[in-house]
């Protein structure tokens, strides 16, 4: 992985996450991902948020185990996460992604769902 962001500046100040000054771009190359929980709204309004925060967090989890750190900018939103990492990490983010608890796959094939159905699903290139 590249190394820019390793160590970004700590900061105490939430004004300062405001500042859009104080923020480094990525590079050109890298690459920007996003996963979402399918049907998150009503899984937690039967009362599964737990369920649903795990499965919105475990792209960041699978991700930086499988590239040894977390020195990657992630975001975790709840029901999903957004990320970036460097091209030289594209096919270990994939493989990742595709083997991940809500995984979504090249064909169409069954995914269990938050509600304990079956669902069919596309995605990935």
């Amino acid at each position: 992985m590249d190394t820019a962001f390793q160590r970004p500046k700590a900061s105490r100040d939430f004004a300062e996450l405001l500042d859009t000054t104080s923020y480094t771009p990525l590079p050109d190359d890298w690459l920007i991902g996003v996963t979402d929980v399918v049907d998150s709204t009503s899984a937690i309004a039967r009362g599964h948020y737990k369920d649903v925060n795990f499965a919105g967090a475990s792209a960041i989890a699978a991700l930086g185990n499988a590239f040894g750190n977390f020195d990657f900018p992630f975001v975790f939103r709840g029901d999903g996460a957004a990320f970036a990492f460097d091209p030289g990490a594209r096919d270990t983010a994939i493989g990742v992604l595709r083997r991940g608890p809500c995984a979504r796959s090249t064909a169409a094939r069954p995914q269990n769902r938050l509600d304990g159905s079956q669902g069919h699903t596309r995605g990935w290139e």
